[in-house]
């Protein structure tokens, strides 16, 4: 009986000190794995907001009671740049229903974003600000002034 009872300690103490970490494949190798610790929806949130607030835009959240799945940001960068951002905790999946709602958004001509960790919310930023540089290089070529 004591057996068992410290077999069952020891596998809720592993349990406990794992699962706080998601194996993921390593873009190298699919022989090798890195462990990333779990990252809450709740703080990429808010990094997100304040990406965006630094950028010069906003990130407005979404709640819609008559149209269920949209993403939970819609953001906002300057020159017109528009998308939707779905944040999720590290490791978590989009529902069907997230699926098919951002089928449709990206039908109608809009880019949606999957955010589950920092690397990921890193990757978005640095697309945003590829393209912000990249719009403004060309209205300073149009205009001839620089854009502020």
């Amino acid at each position: 009986m004591q057996l068992c009872n410290f077999k069952l300690n020891i596998k809720n103490y592993l349990l406990k000190m794992t699962e706080n970490h998601v194996k993921t494949p390593n873009t190298l190798s699919d022989a090798y794995t890195r462990t990333r610790t779990r990252e809450s929806e709740k703080k990429l949130e808010a990094n997100l907001v304040e990406g965006c607030r630094r950028r010069g835009g906003m990130a407005v959240k979404l709640t819609s009671q008559f149209h269920r799945g949209l993403p939970d940001r819609l953001v906002l960068l300057p020159f017109r740049t528009v998308c939707f951002v779905e944040l999720k905790s590290t490791g978590e999946k989009r529902t069907a229903l997230q699926e098919v709602a951002a089928r449709q958004l990206e039908d109608l001509g809009l880019r949606v974003f999957v955010v589950d960790s920092s690397e990921a919310l890193w990757e978005f930023f640095m697309k945003m600000d590829k393209r912000l540089a990249r719009i403004r290089k060309a209205r300073e070529e149009r205009d001839g002034v620089p854009a502020a």
